[in-house]
């Protein structure tokens, strides 16, 4: 449940515009702000290193987009119309990957996880989860969003730096 100090709806003048959010809505634009105020220290800082490492859990569809079609011996399947690319050799990154920016960023097809890294949302259990392995949540960065959702009524998540809790049940 929300905290009783939060209106049902309230006017929101970002960008000076107006219009009236629910609290339902909070923790979605709550979780794409923490994300968006990471991405010039991705970009600058980090050099994308979540694109240097780790296995990507992939649909056929969004495997075709990061692989442009091609084959590629770092890719297993795992399941029906599941796949893994593993992106964990330093001369192997994730093939759409170009001068540290993705290369299919605004494609529709881009990978979900890749849109939701490094915070996973789970609404059902009130949890946000912070991947451990992004240097962005090693450094905090997320601390006063981290914060705002827990006012919403959110646990937060800090698994083992070695955990894998981002790629499971990825659908």
């Amino acid at each position: 449940m929300a905290p009783s100090f939060l209106p049902d709806t309230f006017i929101n003048s970002s960008l000076g515009m107006y219009f009236i959010m629910s609290k339902v809505d909070q923790d979605i634009k709550l979780t794409q702000e923490a994300r968006n105020s990471i991405s010039r220290f991705c970009y600058e800082e980090c050099h994308a290193l979540c694109c240097h490492k780790g296995f990507l859990p992939l649909n056929t569809v969004e495997l075709l987009a990061v692989t442009d079609g091609k084959e590629t011996a770092e890719v297993t399947k795992i399941g029906d119309d599941r796949y893994s690319l593993f992106m964990g050799k330093p001369d192997a990154p994730c093939p759409s990957l170009k001068d540290w920016k993705c290369s299919i960023y605004k494609n529709p097809n881009r990978p979900k996880v890749c849109g939701d890294y490094p915070i996973f949302l789970d609404r059902k259990k009130k949890e946000v989860k912070l991947s451990p392995r992004c240097t962005a949540v090693q450094e905090g960065k997320f601390y006063g969003y981290e914060a705002k959702m827990m006012a919403l009524g959110y646990k937060i998540a800090k698994p083992h730096r070695y955990s894998e809790f981002e790629f499971m049940n990825v659908k």
